[in-house]
């Protein structure tokens, strides 16, 4: 599944909560997820996505 993303602002994310159960439901049913974003490569560092990402998947015992 690919879990898509609005992306327009930097906190549009975080506010999504919908989009980040679905991330981390698939990494807990499926070991990985997807994620597309609308907008032209954000950067993920920066919205704290790569941050977030790595501590779901300690969380979860999944490798990142």
């Amino acid at each position: 599944m690919i879990i898509n993303v609005d992306a327009d602002l930097e906190h549009t994310f975080w506010e999504n909560s919908e989009a980040i159960e679905n991330i981390i439901s698939e990494l807990f049913n499926n070991n990985s997820v997807s994620i597309k974003f609308n907008t032209e490569g954000p950067c993920l560092k920066s919205l704290g996505i790569y941050n977030f990402l790595e501590k779901i998947s300690k969380l979860l015992n999944i490798p990142h």
